[in-house]
């Protein structure tokens, strides 16, 4: 996080020991999001500027980081940290308007309420497949792709993907939208028997597919993301061959907290993606997409000091980084993989000035390299000496 250095000389300074920190041990590649929670942080010709307060960057900071990037070899891959966007702000967010047949980009959930409010460990507030929320995601892969593809050090872009990202559904517990559900029915030839004038048919719909079709829907939503995602990913493409799409799930770290009290090994992570609807499978296919998975060993060391040791959540964290269901089938698609380590400082007896009592403190580095790549600047400068 830069926010704190909103001007030069501080930003480059600190930019400055990035570099050095990055150079020393090795890592090449550089996430940084480039759209934040509430939209863009770079000037963009469709949202604006989302920058706020608490995180102040130059303008164009993004370009200032290329042109640094760009001698040393190391590539910026741009992340879409996002929770919603200004085009989406004035949006129909009245429940009998929306139970009445009226179009919303919010997300209609399995009682038949609309998702308007939440937060991390929530799922997003809209529905990924609705057009508003897909083309203004696309308008943004396809200006940072064109405002930023004449660099060399620009990487492509990351989607970064706890449960509350508005670029899935985050569960089975949403999308139950008109538009999905119609759509559901002519791709599968599958009818819901459904009344569209019933103000509870969302939550008729759900028992019906829960009860009967399960599978079958979230396979349907999966593929309707991957198509979504695909399109992302050719834009890329189109700007310039070698830039990639990741995806960087947080199934493994979101989902631990739904099994405190089962073995990590027995938990089937790659079908939790699948029910947020990022099936590994499909996305496979996307030719340039690479896959990452975030781990946090550092939150069970965060939960063991300020909580009684060895209770179920805890074992549950601790093993689910050593689980191979978390690693073993998403590595296995013939795609680039990789893990993301976000950590929780300070530790009890490290307080940070300005910090209050008991907050955390998180830092979010980059993903970790394989060891080999990890080891090939450092091995360069040793063979020189």
């Amino acid at each position: 996080n830069f926010g704190g250095q909103p001007s030069f000389p501080s930003f480059a300074e600190v930019v400055d020991r990035l570099v050095a920190y990055m150079d020393a041990c090795g890592f090449n590649t550089f996430y940084y999001p480039a759209v934040w929670y509430h939209g863009p942080l770079y000037p963009s010709a469709s949202q604006g500027d989302a920058q706020h307060g608490s995180r102040p960057h130059p303008p164009d900071f993004l370009r200032y980081l290329l042109r640094c990037f760009e001698p040393r070899g190391i590539q910026l891959v741009a992340t879409f940290n996002v929770h919603d966007l200004p085009s989406l702000g004035d949006v129909e967010t009245d429940e009998d308007r929306v139970r009445a047949g009226v179009s919303t980009p919010l997300t209609v959930l399995w009682n038949s309420g609309l998702k308007r409010t939440g937060w991390h460990g929530t799922e997003g507030d809209f529905n990924p497949l609705d057009p508003r929320v897909h083309e203004a995601v696309g308008e943004l892969v396809g200006e940072l792709a064109a405002r930023y593809g004449d660099s060399p050090a620009f990487g492509g872009v990351c989607l970064h993907l706890p449960r509350h990202s508005l670029l899935w559904f985050g569960s089975a517990d949403t999308g139950y939208n008109d538009e999905n559900l119609r759509a559901f029915e002519q791709d599968t030839g599958i009818a819901l028997g459904l009344d569209y004038a019933d103000p509870l048919r969302a939550n008729r719909a759900y028992r019906v597919l829960i009860g009967k079709h399960q599978q079958r829907w979230l396979d349907w939503r999966s593929q309707r993301i991957a198509k979504e995602w695909g399109e992302y990913a050719d834009l890329l493409r189109r700007a310039r061959p070698d830039l990639t799409l990741t995806t960087n799930l947080y199934t493994v770290l979101d989902e631990t907290d739904r099994h405190p009290t089962e073995a990590p090994e027995s938990i089937d992570y790659a079908a939790e993606a699948g029910e947020c609807g990022a099936d590994i499978r499909e996305l496979a296919k996307i030719p340039n997409v690479r896959f990452m998975n975030t781990f946090s060993p550092g939150l069970y060391r965060w939960e063991r000091s300020r909580r009684s040791p060895a209770t179920p959540t805890q074992r549950a964290i601790r093993a689910a980084n050593f689980s191979p269901s978390a690693y073993d089938p998403f590595a296995a698609q013939g795609r680039p993989f990789g893990v993301h380590q976000p950590v929780r400082l300070p530790e009890p007896d490290h307080p940070v000035p300005g910090l209050r009592p008991g907050a955390a403190l998180h830092v979010l580095p980059v993903p970790l390299p394989q060891a080999a790549e990890a080891r090939r600047r450092p091995d360069e400068r040793l063979r020189r000496r």
